[in-house]
């Protein structure tokens, strides 16, 4: 059995066909074995964004949204960064999502 890896305080930037940019701070990333999971607004209690499992390559996602929408994501080996894309309620876009944990003091490492 894989165990369970988490980071919190993600910082994700959000790229929107449209022209917008957003970047947000509060992302929390839940990988275990083939399963992905990308929570926001205070983790799995609160708000689900996206959750799928690999496509069979590794660091490659397919994701379904809570609310619709799909997504994916793709993590090289030995990078500390999810890359795809995504499309929901009409809108779609390109997001990157940096994997990083807060450290003893709450900085970011």
């Amino acid at each position: 059995m894989t165990q369970q890896q988490v980071w919190v305080k993600c910082r994700a930037e959000i790229f929107y066909t449209q022209g917008d940019y957003v970047v947000e701070d509060d992302f929390e990333v839940r990988m275990n074995g083939q399963t992905l999971e990308v929570y926001t607004m205070g983790g799995p209690k609160n708000l689900v964004g996206f959750k799928g499992a690999s496509q069979g390559q590794t660091g490659h996602y397919r994701l379904k949204g809570v609310f619709g929408g799909s997504a994916t994501l793709h993590l090289a080996p030995e990078e500390k960064t999810l890359e795809g894309s995504w499309e929901e309620h009409g809108l779609q876009g390109m997001w990157r999502i940096h994997l990083q944990r807060p450290d003893a003091d709450g900085e970011r490492q």
